[in-house]
């Protein structure tokens, strides 16, 4: 069996670091231990796991692939333990709870902040934790319990986790003014394929949606720049840099709505909804639970999960 104490923070947090400062002793020197004492835990965590983890030279370390290996998970455990040590905290200043989030840029720019609002007023105890990323990463973020929910994309694989939609949007076309389309009443998908787009990551799940929609037509899809944030797609759109697809209320919630033109998109499916993801339902803590109520009040209808 494990023995898991040979594990301690303290270990792990001194081996993220001789590998991100090259040296054991400036390692050493950042947590307040004395370079023997250093070393002989990182020689010690050696020897537990039964593999080198560190090339030591006259210049300093480096990684084996087994200690890049061990690096990734325990930044992932020192991420985990700061979280916890914050929690606590909260719960020290009179928080009642806490939701952790993962969302995509779509629910960010669209319909969360004003179902954040909602339940702030509703929960006032709750600590919100949301960050932004990808939806992929927000599905991985479930699944090794960093967060409670995450909101992404309806089209987004998400494996044995259980969800429930939330929020569904329209696509619209931007068009820089001075553009070649700008003149038309109306535009087709094909049409709008011949020229170039500013877009969101192409691992994102609505430029996958876009990409698999041009496929459908055999045709590319150009993308010029890929931006994490629809505030910056909007902005290059406006500076005349390329079209874009973005969804309706992302542009509603923005002052960019005079900036450029927007126009309805023909021969592409438009509509696109987004889900909360989460591991069991029956296991939701009450925070979580009381945020699903508000966010996907207007799509439950008897059965929470889709």
């Amino acid at each position: 069996m494990l023995n898991l104490l040979k594990l301690d923070p303290l270990s792990l947090k001194l081996f993220t670091l001789a590998i991100q400062l090259g040296s054991i002793t400036a390692a050493a020197q950042e947590v307040g231990l004395s370079v023997a004492a250093a070393s002989k835990r990182i020689s010690d965590l050696e020897l537990y796991l039964d593999v080198s983890l560190l090339v030591r030279g006259k210049k300093g370390v480096v990684p084996t692939h087994a200690g890049s290996s061990l690096h990734q998970h325990a930044l992932q455990v020192m991420a985990r333990i700061e979280q916890l040590v914050v929690s606590m905290r909260h719960f020290e200043s009179g928080a009642v709870g806490q939701l952790r989030i993962a969302v995509n840029a779509s629910a960010l720019s669209g319909f969360l902040p004003n179902v954040l609002a909602a339940y702030s007023v509703a929960n006032p105890g709750v600590v919100i934790d949301v960050e932004e990323v990808l939806s992929e990463e927000a599905v991985r973020a479930v699944e090794l319990g960093m967060v409670d929910l995450a909101i992404v994309g309806e089209n987004t694989f998400i494996g044995s986790l259980e969800s429930v939609v939330c929020d569904e949007d329209n696509l619209v076309l931007l068009i820089p003014k001075k553009h070649p389309l700008s003149r038309k009443n109306s535009v087709s998908f094909r049409e709008a394929l011949a020229y170039e787009f500013i877009a969101l990551p192409r691992s994102s799940s609505l430029s996958r949606l876009i990409g698999v929609q041009a496929e459908l037509l055999n045709l590319p899809w150009r993308i010029r720049a890929q931006l994490r944030s629809f505030d910056a797609v909007c902005h290059m759109v406006e500076v005349g840099m390329g079209l874009a697809l973005v969804p309706s209320k992302v542009i509603r919630s923005t002052s960019a709505e005079n900036k450029f033109i927007i126009q309805p998109v023909l021969g592409l499916d438009v509509q696109r909804r987004l889900i909360v993801v989460m591991r069991k339902t029956q296991n939701l803590s009450p925070p979580a639970r009381k945020f699903i109520d508000i966010a996907c009040k207007d799509f439950k209808s008897g059965n929470l999960l889709i």
